[in-house]
Order: C-alpha cells, then sequence, then structure tokens
C-alpha cells in the first residue's frame, strides 16, 4: 500500500516536472505573440520582447550611432570622417525579421529545447556593418592632396636673373593605402571608436640631384650667349640674341625608364624670332635659259635658280646645333618659288630654227632707230606652249623718253610727219611686217595682225602688218607643245625676226591669188599629211611711190 502511494506522488512529481516547463514555453509563446523572444540581442542592444517597428527603431539607434563622425588624424591634423560619406549602412530589416525568427522554427519540440537554452544562453544576431570601398579611396586621395599636401618635387631647372638654377628634388609623402584603409574600415564597423592617427609612407622622386644639376648645366649652355647664323648667298646674317634663347628655353621629365628632365628650346619661339629676317634672305628665282650663239646658230643652256627663302622648319634645329658648339652656324634655306623654266624643261626642248624673215630699208633714217629699238625690245622673248605673244603688250607705247624718235607714219589714210603723237616711233611697222611674216611661215596662230591701208614696195604685198598704239597690234599664240624663243637682229639696212621652236613637223607656203583686192592663202601641211588652208583677203586704199 505504502509502495503505490510512492508511485503515485512520484508519478505526480513527474508529471508535474513535464508539465509546468511544456506549460511556461506556451505561456511564454502566448505572451510574445508579434515579439522577440527572450534574451535576444543584436550588438549589445535587447531585443526581448519588441514589436517589430520597436525592434527597427532600436536598431536604427544603433545605426545612428554608427554613423556619427569620426575624427582621424593625418600628418598630425584632425580631420572629420562622416560615416555616411563613405556608405556606411545595415540592414535593419533583415536583422528584425531574423530576431523575429528566433526561436520559431523546426519542429514544436525542437522550439521547446530551444527555448530552454535561451534561458542559460543568450541570442546574439549579428550586425554586418557594409560600406563602399571606392568611397573610402575617395577620402583618401582628397586627404592626400589637401591635409598631406606633400606630393614629391622632382627637381626642375628655373630662370634666375636671366640663369638657369637647378632645383633639387625633395621627396613626397602620401598616405598608406592599404593600412589606412583597413583602419578606417574598423573604425566605421565599430560603435565604440578610438582616435586612430593613419600611417603615411614617402614617395620618392624620378630624378637625382645630380640628374637636375647635369640638366641645369645643358640648360646654361644652351642660353650662354646669342648665336649668329650666316648665309654665304646673300652675305646676310640673323642673330638670336639671348634674351631670345632664354624666353624660348623649356624643361620637362620624362617618366620612361629611366626618367630624365629634358632641356630644349621652343621651337616655336625660335621660328618666331627668325621669322621677321626672312625677306632679307629670299632671292629671286632665275629661269632657265637659252643663250643663243650668233656665230654657230646654237643654243647653250643658262641653268636655272629656284627663289630661295629661310626654312623657317630647319631654323630651330639649326639654333640649337650652334648653342652647343661654337654658336655660330648657318641659315637653313628652302626653295621658295621654283623657276618657271627649269634646267631640265629647256633640256627637254628640242629647240631648233622654225622661221625667219628679213626686210630691208635704208640706212641712218629715224625710222630705222624706232625698227632697232622695238627689236632689240622683242629679242630673246619666251612664249610658253599655249600662251600669247603682243607686240603692244610687251613694248608698250613707244615714247621720247625710251628714245624713239619721230618718223613717218599713216594718220587718218595719209603718210604724215611729224607733229601727231602716232609719229613717235614711225617706221615701227617695218618690225611688225618683219615679226607677222616669221609667224606665218612658223604656222604658229595668228591671232591678230592688221596690214597696210596703203601699200609699200618694201613689203609683201597682202602679207604684211602695220603697227600702232594700242591697235593696230601683231598677237600670236604659241600652238605647239614646246617652247617659242624669238630672236631678233638687225643691220643698218635690214632687220630679221627669227623663230626656235618644235612646231612639229608643220611646214607653211603661201598662195597669192589678185592683186587688190588680193587674196594671201597659208597653206600648213602637217607631218601626218593632212593639210589646212587659212585664206585672208585685204584691199589697199592705194599704193605709196
Amino acid at each position: 500500500m505504502v509502495m503505490k502511494r510512492l508511485l503515485v506522488v512520484a508519478g505526480g512529481i513527474l508529471a508535474a516536472v513535464v508539465l509546468l516547463p511544456l506549460g511556461a514555453f506556451a505561456a511564454d509563446r502566448v505572451l510574445h505573440e508579434g515579439r522577440v523572444l527572450h534574451n535576444v540581442t543584436v550588438a549589445s542592444i535587447e531585443l526581448s520582447g519588441l514589436t517589430e517597428a520597436e525592434a527597427l527603431a532600436a536598431t536604427r539607434s544603433y545605426e545612428a550611432i554608427l554613423l556619427e563622425p569620426i575624427v582621424v588624424h593625418v600628418d598630425g591634423h584632425p580631420v572629420d570622417l562622416a560615416p555616411e560619406v563613405a556608405g556606411v549602412d545595415i540592414d535593419e530589416e533583415a536583422i528584425v525579421a531574423e530576431a523575429l525568427r528566433l526561436g520559431r522554427t523546426g519542429r514544436h519540440i525542437e522550439q521547446f529545447f530551444d527555448w530552454v537554452g535561451a534561458w542559460f544562453t543568450p541570442r546574439v544576431i549579428a550586425a554586418p556593418v557594409t560600406y563602399d570601398a571606392a568611397a573610402i579611396e575617395w577620402v583618401l586621395d582628397r586627404w592626400d592632396t589637401g591635409v598631406v599636401a606633400r606630393p614629391p618635387f622632382h627637381g626642375a631647372v628655373e630662370i634666375e636673373g636671366g640663369a638657369a638654377v637647378a632645383r633639387l628634388p625633395e621627396e613626397g609623402a602620401v598616405i598608406e593605402r592599404s593600412a589606412a584603409t583597413a583602419l578606417l574600415a574598423g573604425l566605421l564597423q565599430a560603435p565604440n571608436r578610438q582616435l586612430i592617427r593613419l600611417p603615411l609612407r614617402s614617395v620618392p622622386t624620378f630624378l637625382t640631384a645630380d640628374e637636375v644639376a647635369a640638366a641645369a648645366a645643358e640648360a646654361a649652355a644652351l642660353i650662354d650667349a646669342d648665336v649668329v647664323l650666316h648665309e654665304p648667298v646673300t652675305s646676310q646674317r640673323v642673330v638670336v640674341e639671348r634674351r631670345d634663347l632664354v624666353a624660348a628655353l623649356r624643361t620637362r621629365i620624362t617618366v620612361q625608364s629611366p626618367a630624365a628632365l629634358e632641356v630644349s628650346l621652343d621651337e616655336d619661339v625660335l621660328r618666331a624670332t627668325v621669322a621677321a629676317s626672312v625677306d632679307r634672305f629670299r632671292t629671286p628665282p632665275v629661269d632657265a635659259r637659252f643663250k643663243f650663239d650668233e656665230e654657230t646658230s646654237a643654243f647653250a643652256i643658262v641653268p636655272s635658280v629656284d627663289g630661295m627663302t629661310i626654312d623657317l622648319d630647319a631654323v630651330p634645329a639649326a639654333i640649337v646645333e650652334s648653342a652647343r658648339t661654337d654658336r655660330v652656324g648657318f641659315v637653313p634655306r628652302t626653295v621658295d618659288v621654283a623657276a618657271r623654266f627649269s634646267t631640265a624643261d629647256l633640256e627637254a626642248m628640242d629647240m631648233r630654227p622654225v622661221s625667219t624673215f628679213t626686210t630691208t630699208y635704208s640706212c641712218c633714217q629715224s625710222r630705222v632707230t624706232n625698227i632697232h629699238l622695238i627689236a632689240d625690245a622683242v629679242d630673246g622673248v619666251v612664249v610658253l606652249p599655249g600662251a600669247t605673244f603682243s607686240v603692244n603688250d610687251h613694248v608698250g607705247r613707244r615714247r621720247t623718253a625710251d628714245g624713239y624718235r619721230r618718223a613717218g607714219a599713216i594718220i587718218r589714210g595719209e603718210v604724215t610727219c611729224c607733229d601727231h603723237p602716232a609719229n613717235v616711233g614711225g617706221g615701227t611697222s617695218q618690225f611688225a611686217t618683219t615679226f607677222y611674216n616669221a609667224v606665218f611661215y612658223g604656222c604658229y596662230e595668228d591671232v591678230f595682225h592688221q596690214p597696210h591701208s596703203i601699200y609699200f614696195s618694201r613689203y609683201p604685198r597682202g602679207r604684211e602688218a602695220t603697227l600702232g598704239f594700242p591697235l593696230p597690234d601683231v598677237v600670236l599664240r604659241n600652238d605647239t607643245e614646246t617652247m617659242l624663243w624669238i630672236d631678233t637682229s638687225h643691220t643698218a639696212t635690214s632687220v630679221t625676226v627669227t623663230f626656235y621652236g618644235d612646231t612639229g613637223g608643220r611646214v607653211c607656203t603661201d598662195e597669192v591669188e589678185g592683186r587688190n583686192p588680193i587674196t594671201v592663202t597659208r597653206v600648213i601641211r602637217h607631218d601626218d599629211g593632212t593639210v589646212e588652208r587659212e585664206a585672208f583677203t585685204w584691199t589697199y586704199r592705194y599704193s605709196a611711190a
């Protein structure tokens, strides 16, 4: 009986031991419905019994602590770091969701034992702090330039009082990035912050003191004194003064391996210094020309010379070379204007006599003087392929100041002498006739000619030309691929015009019909056998005695 009672008591006690905790567990769940279970903390903040909203508020208060400004020492200077600038953040919603989840997962028996264990062991939720590494790097960059402000000085060459002076290199300092980044990252994630000093590291220079000193010596040599450039053709010279060299001095550091301090003279400054002297050094072009030997009737070529000027592009190199040696050099020259006719152009031309014509006159008259003057003016004329030549355009108005005399001329249909302006240069029509016949038999294009209104027996009937100013005129066109050389000569009683060139094998003859009117036909036979005919008809008013 006693044993039975003991068993009943023991069973009751066991039931109480089991049922009481279960009841407490159940009661605790009812009390914490919608709230964080007991003994749950995050970063030492108690969340137990808090609703979701209350837990969020508590977590945000923790974040507010993390966002409080931080004081850091950089190179002995206190600086503020705003954590929000570094992108400091915690995920409050995730933290609270984790707090509400604790103890509420798994089977009921697992939740019961988890509840029991929580009375003895706190449930701590991690609150990871995130930050923006790039933002920290940006902050460190600003502190490097604005607080440390000790970039390396790699050395330089400066001008003081007109002299080149070496400025020796000095090491710089910057924040040691890897260590500083780790320190700041730890500081941003800790609510209890200590004053830290960010470590620095030295930054070496590219150059040594000896290298800078050598560059200064090189610069001093470049600007030591004036540089004089001579030009042997014109015997001119240009002086680049020392002050101009000082103004042109430039230095720069190149960071190729190895680094170097380069010393130079600014090319633009040197060119501008010399540019004002260009006109003094300019020489005009001289065309190649044929030199005609009257005795042998053969041509020799006088070589062409191109027009030259200062080669401004080459000037800087010439100045630098002279500055590095004896400070004397030569002016570099280049072609300014090429000769219109080069030596090669004339060498390629097969110059030969094409036509010649002579007319005669009585010696020692005023008109003969005029004929000689106009013949001399035309002598040696070159007519390019495709170009035209006008006697009047080339010679101009005949004037007594040029030596022309008064002589008989046809004025209003009558031979008159000698008070009219047209009498100055009278008789030059004989040269016009001679010239025109050279055109005629040379097969060159007859652009314009006009016979006399009165026939003179000293001229070929119908194949002659008069000359006045500005009209009548005699004009030809060089319709060949070779230049035309006009040679004139005269004696006391004759004038001759000879054309030299290459008409491609053309041969010209004349056919005459009638007397007055008279028709003169130029017959042009080409080397391919084709024939052209050019007819010209003229009527004279009468014949002179």
